[in-house]
């Protein structure tokens, strides 16, 4: 992987080993016993190692301190997204500050692992470190662009819907990148794929189910996608909801998807000889000449696969995720899961804020009583009069929820 970065070759045993280290600790902390989906494989690694090699692949030259964030960053994304509780990330992110400690002890780690970690590519050329306040600004402004252009949706961007975004933007820009989104009603899921997806380039296709709504009006909607994706070259992002799973035939058919990149038998008849004949003028439009139903079809399925990105979104089961997991594996095999959960203490101060912007709340002369109750952890103390309205929206929603 260090082939591309010649001065940092020195430091592949080290890197390695923090890797295996990571992994080898995530494995011990969390089982399938506590939640069906902290499940890892050696495949982790191999992720690792390709989000790795694809960042540093363009680079011309990065410093340790700089490989250190990128590895640390690729680790989170891989062993922190998924977990549930808080006090499960805050233990991910001490072992790899311990792993990071142990490895490279020479490194400048305080400005290598100093938190957020955040990349993108949309500030700079390349898959690169970027600053919270200006990768807001940045998505303020391109976020008036998409409500003018396709969702009129307020969104406020506090910092939950940054980590969201990148985390759903770093699945598309990989080969076969699907996400599993889990989180409460109103979280901003279809929202946020929908607008990662729109700063991609891909297409956004979304199951409309109504009543009536059955096996073959998905088979339907499913043939077209994967029209467009396989042979007409379209980038496409898929969004399917839990909501709309009327049929269990509905999750049989997206885990095959999943799996092999195709449905069997989904196409049949003039269906087949249709797509085929489609298949043919587009690998001619690719410089192939393929004539061979079997070539053809590998040649789609291999389409599909490069242009396809399918976003699944799901509420916390109640139960837990043991029988989603067991009836559908390619989904928690094949995607990527991005535990959204409920609305954090942070979030809901951060909305609370930017929707009274307006509302004239400064008080030059105020002081908040000593007897404040405190509901979001991160408020300044003493606080304004408008930080103290934010606190009590967040009391607020906490008795509801409670």
């Amino acid at each position: 992987m260090l082939k591309v970065q010649p001065q940092l070759r020195a430091h592949a045993g080290a890197l390695t080993g923090a890797m295996v280290d990571v992994y080898a600790a995530s494995q011990r902390r969390f089982t399938a016993d506590q939640q069906a989906h902290y499940v890892y494989s050696p495949r982790e690694l191999t992720r690792w190692m390709r989000g790795m090699h694809e960042a540093l692949a363009p680079l011309e030259a990065l410093s340790v301190e700089g490989l250190v964030r990128l590895w640390a960053h690729e680790a989170l994304r891989l062993f922190q997204d998924r977990l549930v509780a808080p006090a499960e990330r805050a233990w991910t992110d001490a072992a790899i500050d311990a792993a990071a400690r142990a490895h490279f002890p020479a490194a400048d780690l305080g400005a290598a692992l100093a938190r957020p970690i955040l990349f993108s590519s949309w500030l700079t050329r390349h898959y690169a470190p970027v600053a919270r306040e200006e990768l807001r600004d940045y998505m303020r402004a391109r976020l008036r662009v998409f409500c003018e252009e396709e969702l009129d949706v307020p969104l406020v961007l506090f910092n939950d819907v940054l980590d969201h975004v990148l985390r759903i933007d770093r699945v598309f820009r990989q080969p076969q990148g699907h996400a599993l989104l889990i989180g409460v009603s109103g979280a901003g899921k279809t929202t946020l794929a929908r607008f990662a997806a729109w700063m991609n380039g891909l297409a956004v296709v979304q199951v409309r189910a109504h009543r009536g709504y059955g096996a073959a009006d998905f088979d339907e909607d499913l043939r077209a996608v994967l029209r467009r994706s396989g042979c007409g070259g379209e980038r496409v992002c898929f969004i399917l909801d839990e909501s709309n799973v009327l049929d269990a035939g509905f999750l049989e058919r997206m885990n095959t998807l999943l799996a092999s990149s195709e449905v069997p038998g989904l196409f049949e008849g003039d269906d087949l000889a249709a797509l085929l004949t489609a298949c043919r003028e587009g690998a001619q439009r690719d410089g192939l000449l393929l004539d061979a139903p079997d070539e053809l079809f590998r040649w789609f399925t291999q389409q599909v696969a490069r242009n396809l990105h399918v976003v699944f979104t799901m509420n916390p089961p109640a139960a837990g995720l043991a029988q989603r997991a067991a009836t559908s594996p390619a989904l928690f095999n094949r995607c990527v899961l991005d535990w959204f959960g409920d609305w954090s203490d942070q979030a809901l101060f951060q909305v609370a804020r930017e929707l009274t912007l307006r509302v004239d709340l400064d008080r030059a002369g105020f002081a908040a009583p000593d007897t404040l109750p405190v509901a979001y952890a991160g408020l300044a103390l003493p606080a304004s009069h408008r930080d103290a309205v934010a606190n009590a929206c967040v009391a607020a929603h906490q008795a509801v929820r409670a």
